[in-house]
């Protein structure tokens, strides 16, 4: 373990799965569903040049999906 670097072990980011910043909720969603099968706990964002800025996790998307519930639900 003192002697194991990190770049051993690591998964390069060419193998998660990523999505561009201009994607939709609903492209994200099907993202995660791809990454999960691949058990990526995380889908990366990236800009029109490939380089990523960010990530989405499911947390991230069940927030997203909180908010379209809000502008649709009914309150009496």
């Amino acid at each position: 373990m003192k002697t194991k670097m990190v770049k051993e072990i690591m998964t390069p980011v060419a193998q998660y799965t990523a999505i561009s910043q201009e994607a939709t909720l609903y492209e994200a969603i099907l993202a995660l569903k791809t990454g999960q099968k691949n058990f990526e706990p995380v889908i990366l964002v990236h800009n029109e040049h490939e380089k990523i800025l960010g990530v989405v996790t499911r947390p991230d998307v069940l927030r997203g999906l909180e908010d379209a519930y809000k502008n649709y639900a009914v309150y009496t």
